[in-house]
Parts: C-alpha cells; sequence; structure tokens
C-alpha cells in the first residue's frame, strides 16, 4: 500500500500543533509539536516533541488529529525558542 501523501504534500505540517492519540484505549491525547515529516514503508509519519516534556517520537499520520489550541497554551508556546 503506498502512503496517501507525500513528503513534500505533508511538510506544511512542519510546525503544526496535533494530539498524539497514547495507550491501547485512545483516551489519552498529548499536546505536540511537528517536527519533521516522512514517508516510510509505505506509511505516512510524523517526528513530534510534546508540548510539555522531553523527547521526540516518530509516529504514522493516522495517531494524531489537529489540536485546538487554547490560550493557556498558545502564551505557553509564545515564550518557547524555535
Amino acid at each position: 500500500m503506498s502512503a496517501r501523501y507525500t513528503a513534500v504534500e505533508m511538510s506544511p505540517a512542519v510546525g503544526a500543533l496535533v494530539q498524539l492519540r497514547a495507550g491501547s484505549g485512545g483516551e489519552l491525547w498529548i499536546d505536540c509539536v511537528v517536527e519533521d515529516v516522512k514517508n516510510s514503508w509505505g506509511k505516512n509519519r510524523l517526528l513530534v516533541r510534546p508540548v510539555a516534556g522531553d523527547g521526540r517520537v516518530w509516529v504514522e499520520l493516522s495517531s494524531v488529529r489537529p489540536a485546538v489550541m487554547s490560550d493557556k497554551l498558545a502564551a505557553m508556546l509564545s515564550w518557547q525558542e524555535v
């Protein structure tokens, strides 16, 4: 099966705020920022880092959803270094 989007088509997602589904039940969503995109083994993948916390991980596009940014989260992101 081929990837739905090319890396070039997904490149505008870099810097976007998304929510990553965590756990098998899918009840926990973690706010993350997209750092990079790629196609790997026929699947679209995003490199994400949490807004709060530490680390980075490659995840499948189907594991994230767009995030609605609250005023509080916007204020938190405004002081982060780019």
